[in-house]
């Protein structure tokens, strides 16, 4: 990321600034939820690592965070294994962990965000990803951060054979995608806020 490789900010600093934002995203959104119990799937890379951030903020202001995680720890990007190592609360592994149906307020899909080119395939991470998708279409507040994993950023599609979920809000962050409005991208991704995030 060029805002990176000029020194100007840190990855780390944008990965504060993009959970952060999501946060006030589901504040404004959602005004009546000032606290409750959150479910928070993180993925293996950096859009898990918002995640983290997200998960630590609204536990910071009372709420009960449920994170679940895939992937092993010590093999995610530096940043993002940062802010998981910052985390003071359980952690489920979602490979291992049978997903159930969450009846709590806000699920928040950070799993996979822009750059993922490849179909959601693995049966756990379908799994949980259904369990949000439904939470969603029950009307329960659920976010995902940057764009809906599973859904390509381009061209707005599912990606061929991939698990994907609705949100009722998406939350991406410097400008929008062409995927946020094309194809099925308005179904998956909902209301979309744009979080600037000093890029």
């Amino acid at each position: 990321m060029a805002a990176i490789d000029s020194g100007t900010v840190t990855g780390l600093a944008l990965m504060e600034r993009a959970g952060a934002g999501v946060v006030a995203s589901f504040h404004t959104n959602w005004p009546a939820l000032r606290s409750g119990s959150a479910r928070i799937l993180c993925g293996p890379g950096n859009n898990g690592g918002d995640g983290f951030v997200i998960a630590r903020l609204l536990h910071a202001n009372g709420w009960q965070v449920q994170v679940v995680t895939f992937g092993h720890p010590d093999q995610l990007p530096q940043d993002a294994r940062h802010n998981f190592n910052r985390l003071a609360m359980p952690v489920a592994d979602g490979a291992t962990t049978p997903p159930t149906q969450f009846d709590g307020d806000l699920s928040v899909d950070a799993m996979f965000g822009t750059g993922l080119t490849r179909p959601i395939s693995d049966p756990a991470m379908a799994s949980w990803l259904h369990c949000h998708d439904r939470f969603c279409a029950a009307g329960g507040a659920a976010i995902a951060v940057d764009i809906p994993s599973g859904l390509d950023a381009d061209s707005g599609r599912v990606l061929q054979g991939s698990a994907c979920a609705r949100s009722g809000l998406t939350v991406t962050f410097h400008r929008a995608k062409p995927g946020h409005y094309l194809a099925d991208g308005p179904e998956f991704c909902g209301t979309l806020h744009i979080v600037g995030i000093g890029l």
